[in-house]
């Protein structure tokens, strides 16, 4: 039953800075920052096409107008080029 930890401890607040730094490293690492900014960029370009879903005059042509820029956006990083 020893394993709970004190938090009064002294050796419980070593290993928690140790874990939070250790924790900041990899939030600020450069492949989790590029990870970061591909998910921002496939919610937006996700997102607009829900809004236009979501629209209740939409019509047909540009729901699949919109469906067509989506994929072809998702397709270039899929294959690792620059969407923009």
């Amino acid at each position: 039953m020893q394993q709970i930890q004190n938090p009064d401890d002294p050796a419980y607040h070593k290993d928690s800075s140790r874990k939070a730094k250790n924790y900041l490293l990899l939030l600020t690492s450069a492949d989790i920052v590029r990870y970061l900014h591909l998910l921002l960029d496939v919610v937006r370009c996700l997102g607009g096409l829900s809004e236009l879903f979501q629209h209740g005059q939409t019509n047909i042509p540009a729901i699949v107008n919109e469906i067509q820029t989506a994929v072809d956006v998702l397709n270039k990083y899929l294959i690792g080029q620059d969407p923009a």
